[in-house]
């Protein structure tokens, strides 16, 4: 099924290169989940945030800067930032239940409005790579670049 096949897509490890509006801001950043099911977003701009790593793994949430690190209630005002909000829907694209999925012209769209979390996944109709994350309640638009699966062995086949 569609379906499962794109949550199946959704839900592997990657690492990708990162142009993200947020509530007003304009920032860059590598972001990449890794198979002990750690999403991890580091910050390369604006310059005042460079060297930022957030990272989130089974619902607890880090903060790392220059040699410190602090973990942060995931319900906290900063727990729920963008970083909350690009993990919750990365994470909820990998559970069919959870989403539907529409074809456009070179890609898949993975939706889902369920536990008050409405975002839209675009992918790759011949890859599989993710392209754009959009969170509209969270004002979060995360545009993906260079994107590649963790194991290129894996690249989806058409």
């Amino acid at each position: 099924e569609v379906k499962q096949e794109a949550a199946e897509i959704a839900s592997r490890d990657f690492v990708s290169g990162a142009s993200i509006e947020y509530g007003g801001l304009s920032l860059r950043a590598q972001i990449a989940k890794d198979a002990q099911g750690e999403t991890t977003v580091s910050l390369e701009s604006p310059e005042t945030l460079k060297g930022l790593t957030l990272t989130s793994k089974d619902g607890e949430v880090a903060l790392h800067y220059k040699g410190l690190s602090t973990s942060i209630d995931p319900d906290s005002f900063v727990g729920k930032t963008l970083v909350q909000a690009a993990i919750k829907a990365l994470n909820q694209a990998g559970n069919p239940q959870g989403i539907s999925v529409t074809r456009t012209d070179g890609g898949v769209q993975l939706i889902s409005s369920t536990q008050g979390m409405e975002f839209t996944l675009a992918l790759d109709q011949e890859t599989g790579h993710f392209l754009e994350l959009s969170v509209p309640d969270e004002k979060l638009n995360i545009k993906f670049e260079n994107f590649q699966f963790a194991d290129p062995k894996e690249e989806a086949q058409e």
